[in-house]
């Protein structure tokens, strides 16, 4: 078989394979490709992967499980870490570990992409999807796994089943946000949506803090656009000077109709305000 011929185009009639053997006591990849090495200006990749028919660029299979210090694990099948090595050598925006891109997908800005652990532009930009798990797999039956800090994941796991699992240990763990509407009169598309065939929508707790929050608004008007079940909080203009905090009244407001005018009705409240700690009637 012709050696490899660098700097040459290398025509192959079936496979190629490089076997390694022996012990790589200094090295711990059989094949090797860098491009730091050459003094080029343009942008310079360490390896292409190009397919055809339906086969994919890069195919990654991961090893047998090697002992570690705590478990006995197999090898990943991809493994991406963004650059640089050091950032004191090469100071700039840190690079992405993985950029996913679908087909007709430009790359992504370095200022969006950087220092991101995967990176997925396209429709979807990034899918998860759970195989069910076995008795081999250790890990929770969820689709996708978005952590900010892991106290609060060890503290709260995941449901079996999940689609998406979101956690932070001091932020939002999930951030839903819609456009709102595009004309002004026209109701937009919900910033989270949740539906269950034979359950609630939405399931929250709290033990100390309140289960839900409404942001009031401070619109002197009803809303004009409703939908019947929509909650609609208030807050009116300071209460009178005599009183020991100038805060506006906060009122609740449901949507009972929304044909042929969107009607509202407000929810009584009791009058009594009871102060934070008090027994709960």
């Amino acid at each position: 078989m012709a050696h490899v011929k660098l700097g040459a185009g290398n025509d192959a009639d079936s496979e190629t394979v490089i076997s390694a053997h022996g012990a790589f006591i200094s090295f711990n990849s059989v094949f090797s490709a860098n491009g730091s090495t050459s003094e080029v200006a343009n942008r310079l990749n360490g390896l292409e992967g190009i397919a055809n028919n339906g086969g994919a660029g890069v195919v990654g299979r991961g090893g047998k499980p090697w002992q570690t210090m705590e478990v006995r694990a197999a090898g990943a099948g991809v493994i991406g870490r963004g650059g640089p090595a050091n950032e004191n050598e090469s100071p700039g925006l840190p690079g992405p570990g993985v950029v996913g891109l679908g087909t007709d997908v430009r790359d992504p800005d370095p200022k969006d992409s950087a220092g991101a652990g995967v990176f997925g532009a396209g429709l979807p930009g990034v899918y998860g999807q759970s195989s069910g798990g076995t008795e081999n797999q250790r890990g929770p039956d969820v689709g996708v796994i978005g952590l900010s800090g892991p106290a609060i994941f060890l503290l709260n796991p995941p449901r079996s089943g999940t689609g998406v699992y979101g956690a932070a240990d001091r932020g939002v763990g999930v951030f839903g946000l819609s456009g709102g509407p595009i004309e002004p009169g026209v109701r937009g598309e919900a910033g989270v949506v949740g539906i269950s065939g034979n359950g609630p929508g939405g399931s929250f707790e709290s033990s100390q803090w309140a289960q839900i929050h409404l942001a009031p608004s401070t619109d002197a008007n009803l809303p004009t656009v409703g939908v019947r079940g929509d909650l609609w909080a208030h807050v009116g203009k300071n209460s009178p000077k005599g009183t020991r905090f100038r805060q506006g009244e906060v009122s609740l407001y449901l949507c009972v109709e929304d044909f042929p005018d969107v009607r509202w009705q407000k929810v009584l409240l009791d009058t009594p305000k009871l102060k934070g700690g008090t027994p709960v009637p």
